[in-house]
């Protein structure tokens, strides 16, 4: 099977955990089965599989790597690590999918550690403090880790071959968690102030001209990974004999935003080191508010490569109760936005859309429509014909990503340039 192909001609993707399955206060005895059936049961072609964020979601060989967290214990803590010393859930999921055909592509979070749960948090991150990235100010950031470093580089890059010796179809590593990739380590400041002589901690300025070298210098070092990367899955697609595909899941942003938070999405597949690209709606700047979809479509398929629209979770399911079946969400729920979304990405011909937290949304009884129509340009235009103009308070967005900032669930505090403090005096800025 031509996985790219295959995904191509697949309208909709969902991207999964199985371990969010447990919607009617109980623990399923088969969180696995039970999730790839709910995703069949709407005609999804292909799933893409969450095998980690800090800790691993699959039984690892690893010495670096770790399913169980620093503290393993309580609620959903509990259930995820039990499931994991009863079954290998990847492994599971794989088995269930060959049998029925569905491709299943790995998605590895590639900078999203968990400080505050630490049931999730790996033993790597908390016991690295030196690996810490930094705010602007020198304060550690734990939640995320700094990638100048060859051990950070080398652990994600261990657990990413793993995944491909287990035998998923594909590889997604997930550039959405959590930008920005790369902040103000001293091992990436130092080589950039001594070929420079500027001290990017020093810029203070509200223009992105003033900070491009800087954002550039960043960048660099994560196309060094995702370069590693691309060189030792096709060394381990030579000895398995299979091929191993790469689609680089990242935020819709301009161009020169990805490029602030690490992401050079252009210069990768300029370079064959990725196969494509997987869009996440992700509002997350008021420095550039707008989405890029039609942009990173364009430049994906004039290299020839695929990219699969996305749709977020954000207000399609309410935040202080994700993981329940909602029958009744008329107070809420406001279906024309994500309609409106994948239609401008269908529009500009994406290659089908991703579903984010699909395990959860494809149970919801009033998501059953949209998830059905989301494949069909025609079945969604006339959809909109049909749904009232709501006037939404500018806060509710609706369809895009749980971490978009803008104007979102956090409130207007997305800034990149220029700012020092929030308005509510807790601090500096992350972004940067």
């Amino acid at each position: 099977m031509d996985i790219l192909e295959f995904v191509r001609g697949q309208p909709v993707g969902g991207i999964s955990e199985w371990v969010c399955m447990p919607l009617k206060g109980k623990w399923p005895e088969s969180p696995v089965d039970d999730c790839i059936a709910a995703h069949r049961a709407l005609g999804m072609g292909y799933l893409v599989w969450n095998c980690g964020r800090s800790t691993v979601d699959y039984r690892t060989k690893l010495p670096s790597a770790s399913y169980l967290g620093v503290e393993p214990k309580g609620g959903a803590g509990d259930f995820r690590a039990e499931t994991l010393r009863r079954i290998c859930p990847l492994r599971r999921a794989l088995e269930v999918c060959r049998s029925e055909g569905i491709p299943v592509l790995g998605r590895l979070t590639i900078n999203r550690h968990y400080p505050g749960q630490r049931s999730i948090l790996s033993p790597f991150a908390a016991g690295h403090p030196e690996c810490w990235e930094r705010e602007k100010t020198g304060e550690p950031v734990p939640s995320r880790l700094c990638y100048a470093l060859e051990e950070v580089q080398r652990e994600r890059l261990d657990i990413l071959l793993e995944i491909q010796r287990i035998g998923v179809d594909a590889l997604v590593p997930d550039f959405c968690r959590q930008p920005p990739m790369l902040m103000y380590h001293p091992d990436l400041v130092e080589p950039y102030l001594k070929r420079t002589g500027c001290d990017p901690r020093r810029i203070d300025s509200g223009r992105p001209d003033d900070y491009r070298e800087w954002f550039q210098h960043r960048a660099d070092v994560m196309t060094g990974f995702v370069r590693r990367m691309r060189e030792e899955v096709r060394r381990q697609e030579r000895e398995l004999g299979r091929p191993c595909p790469i689609i680089a899941r990242i935020p819709d942003n301009a161009p020169w935003l990805n490029i602030a938070y690490g992401i050079d999405s252009a210069r990768w597949l300029a370079e064959d080191l990725i196969d494509g690209t997987m869009l996440s709606p992700f509002p997350l700047a008021v420095e550039d508010e707008g989405r890029f979809m039609e942009h990173h479509i364009a430049e994906a398929h004039g290299r020839g490569k695929i990219c699969i629209g996305g749709l977020g979770s954000m207000n399609l399911i309410p935040e202080d109760r994700p993981h329940r079946i909602h029958p009744d969400p008329r107070e809420w729920f406001f279906p024309r936005p994500p309609y409106e979304l994948v239609l401008r990405q269908l529009k500009a011909g994406a290659d089908g859309i991703s579903v984010y937290q699909s395990e959860t949304l494809v149970l919801q009884p009033y998501l059953q429509e949209l998830l059905r129509d989301i494949h069909d340009r025609d079945a969604v235009t006339r959809r909109l014909r049909e749904l009232p103009v709501a006037a939404l308070p500018p806060e509710h967005l609706v369809g895009v990503d749980w971490h978009s900032s803008w104007l979102g669930k956090d409130g207007p505090h997305g800034q990149l340039l220029g700012l020092r403090a929030s308005p509510q005096g807790a601090g500096p800025w992350r972004l940067l």
